[in-house]
């Protein structure tokens, strides 16, 4: 089983935004070994904490 972290919409289609397929290449490059410009990276993990931690990653530094 993979996990990943996304903002899920019931109506939207599987590759729209709120999809499970849906890939926001905006959020893809910095620090990262991809290439947005030419494809999509998805982050997937068999550890259901990790994709939470990635997306925490974010806000490091920054006081609460």
């Amino acid at each position: 089983m993979l996990y990943r972290l996304f903002p899920w919409s019931q109506s939207a289609s599987p590759s729209e935004p709120g999809g499970p397929l849906y890939n926001p290449r905006r959020q893809q490059g910095s620090g990262r070994h991809d290439g947005p410009a030419l494809y999509g990276a998805l982050y997937l993990s068999r550890s259901e904490l990790s994709p939470i931690a990635e997306w925490l990653a974010a806000f490091r530094g920054q006081g609460l």
